[in-house]
C-alpha cells in the first residue's frame, strides 16, 4: 500500500467533493447570537470517509456542534493527485446559520 499523504485543499474543492447536497439542521438556542457563521477544520481519509473534525471559530458553540457531528457524516468522493493515486485531503468549512432562540 502507497504511504499515506495529505493535500490541503480549497474550501470549494472539498465541498465538490461532497456526494448529495447535505443541508446543515441548525438546533434552537437558548440565548446567544441566533446568526452567525463557524469554521471548522476538516479532514476526509483516501475513501472519502470523515477522519478528524474539530471546530476552529464560531459566533456560537452550539452551532459549531452542531455543523461537526453534521459533517462527520458527509460522504466525500476519493481525491486524487497529480500521479492518480488516492489521498486524504483536508481544508477548512465555514458556515453561515441561522437559527431561532427559544425561551
Amino acid at each position: 500500500m502507497a504511504p499515506l499523504e495529505t493535500i490541503r485543499v480549497t474550501e470549494a474543492a472539498l465541498r465538490g467533493l461532497v456526494v448529495g447536497t447535505p443541508v446543515i439542521q441548525w438546533p434552537t438556542i437558548h440565548g446567544g447570537k441566533p446568526v452567525g457563521v463557524l469554521s471548522i477544520y476538516v479532514c476526509v481519509d483516501r475513501g472519502g470517509k470523515v477522519r478528524e473534525i474539530y471546530g476552529l471559530n464560531s459566533d456560537h458553540p452550539e452551532m459549531s456542534d452542531a455543523a461537526r457531528k453534521q459533517v462527520m457524516t458527509w460522504q466525500f468522493k476519493p481525491a486524487v493527485n497529480q500521479t492518480g493515486a488516492h489521498v486524504q485531503v483536508e481544508s477548512l468549512l465555514t458556515f453561515a446559520y441561522e437559527t431561532k432562540v427559544v425561551p
